[in-house]
């Protein structure tokens, strides 16, 4: 009976953890040809968990949010979240490194704090060139749901993620780079730094070039190289070709248009580089057909699809969007099928060498390993929007399966996916809603219901003002 009436609450009084909503400002200052406006947001949120047991978590924070343009080619924008969370499960020391999440203060056993900062600022050279610099998520790809090229901020809930050891949110990353407007084609560069140790350092670049072609269609390829300062301890790692360095910038990789694959081989073979492809059709009214294809590794492209070899590491993320409006709502209706192969982001070489930051996965967050089919449907009117979801995730424990696992010349040469005595499945069905009475207050809540080998219920929601 209390369970009940703890998820009729959430459902009467809460909304998604972390809405979207609109960023206009309500404070605002105009100076001859540039502006600045400020937006302040309180909010609290309350979320329960039965998954292992019966877990309760209530966060509120404060977001201060200021945006602007000073003259007509310099736009900028920043943001700063204060957070205090309180939970009925102890929360642990957090030590500050980078690879255990976004780091946390602990406030009595049963209380923490944390914050985060993110913030871009842009200059335009000319009609053709933009350069930026900031911290900031980076995203690669069209997926709407899944990214396994680079997700961005996207979050999305696993059952494994029923801990608070970890702050499972994306975080921000430090980055500058430039974006090339060339008509029909767009090329855009990043040069960033990844965090893992707070100590050592990492260094991350990335670029893509996409074409807009005839029929409302786009092309994108890119490339994505991560390296750094050696983690493990000189001669742990039994990989023959493994260094014991602190690395620096290669500044080859921070050059615009150098191809990452021909330039790694320059600089010895020593990094990690992936590829990736990516592409976005709406030639249909109403219909978007998308789709990610990374490729982490291969023997070579032929044998890509070989399982004999567990060096073939490739991740696919491929969808269906449909949206229309009508006079008085609209509907949307999004399917999407993901899969990632076994030692997808992982590096023989160690840490410095995943795919990570602060650690999460930079790419898909199911981690190698791993399938999901998902589907959602969502009708909105101008205050209000109520989605209903279902998707069936498959997740193996086996290794080669976590991004930290390493792989050695004594491990076996070949791969499986999804192995039946190893691979956890579960179903998730889902419905969410939001309501914005004012433009000053969203309500909103949801509740997810688990069935498999995850079985409970999940409930999140938020009540805050917005000025």
């Amino acid at each position: 009976m209390i369970k009940r009436l703890i998820l009729v609450f959430l459902l009467l009084n809460s909304s998604l953890l972390y809405a979207n909503l609109d960023t206009t400002g309500r404070i605002g200052y105009e100076f001859g040809d540039s502006w600045v406006k400020v937006r302040l947001k309180l909010a609290d949120s309350l979320r329960a968990h039965t998954l292992n047991s019966t877990n309760i978590d209530n966060s509120t924070w404060a977001q201060f949010y200021t945006y602007g343009q000073l003259g007509p080619k310099f736009d900028f924008y920043a943001q700063a979240s204060v957070y205090t969370d309180i939970s009925n499960r102890a929360f642990p020391f957090h030590d500050y490194q980078p690879y255990n999440g976004i780091a946390f203060n602990q406030q009595g056993s049963y209380e923490r704090t944390w914050d985060w900062i993110s913030t871009l600022s842009s200059y335009t050279l000319n009609d053709r060139i933009k350069v930026f610099a900031g911290l900031e998520h980076i995203k690669l790809g069209t997926a709407q749901r899944n990214g396994v090229i680079m997700r961005g901020n996207q979050h999305n809930f696993r059952p494994w993620q029923d801990t608070i050891r970890w702050n499972h949110i994306p975080a921000p990353m430090l980055q500058a780079g430039f974006a090339m407007n060339l008509g029909f084609i767009n090329y855009e560069q990043w040069n960033a730094q990844p965090k893992y140790h707070k100590a050592l350092d990492r260094y991350l670049h990335a670029h893509r070039l996409s074409a807009q072609l005839p029929g409302k269609i786009e092309v994108g390829l890119s490339e994505v190289v991560i390296y750094g300062s050696t983690v493990e301890a000189a001669g742990s790692n039994p990989n023959h070709d493994t260094d014991s360095l602190g690395r620096t910038v290669e500044w080859l990789y921070a050059l615009p248009f150098v191809p990452y694959f021909f330039a790694e081989h320059y600089l010895g073979d020593r990094d990690n580089m992936a590829m990736a492809l990516d592409l976005s059709v709406k030639t249909l009214p109403n219909w978007e057909f998308y789709g990610e294809f990374f490729l982490d590794d291969s023997k070579t492209p032929l044998s890509m699809l070989d399982d004999s070899w567990w060096g073939n590491k490739w991740a696919l993320s491929a969808g269906l969007n449909w949206q229309r409006n009508y006079t008085h709502f609209s509907g949307e209706w999004n399917f999407e099928y993901t899969r990632i192969e076994p030692w997808v982001y992982t590096h023989h070489k160690g840490a410095a060498y995943e795919y990570t930051h602060y650690g999460q996965s930079l790419g898909g967050d199911l981690g190698p390993n791993a399938q999901e089919v998902f589907s959602q449907y969502s009708l909105s009117i101008p205050q209000a929007k109520l989605s209903i979801s279902a998707a069936q995730v498959a997740k193996d424990t086996a290794f080669g399966s976590k991004i930290s696992d390493l792989h050695t010349p004594e491990d076996p040469l070949d791969k499986k996916f999804l192995h039946p005595a190893s691979t956890l499945r579960y179903r998730e069905l889902g419905i969410e809603f939001t309501l914005y009475p004012t433009i000053f207050l969203w309500i909103g809540g949801g509740i997810w219901r688990y069935s498999g080998d995850y079985q409970g219920l999940r409930s999140a929601g938020q009540l805050g003002i917005v000025w």
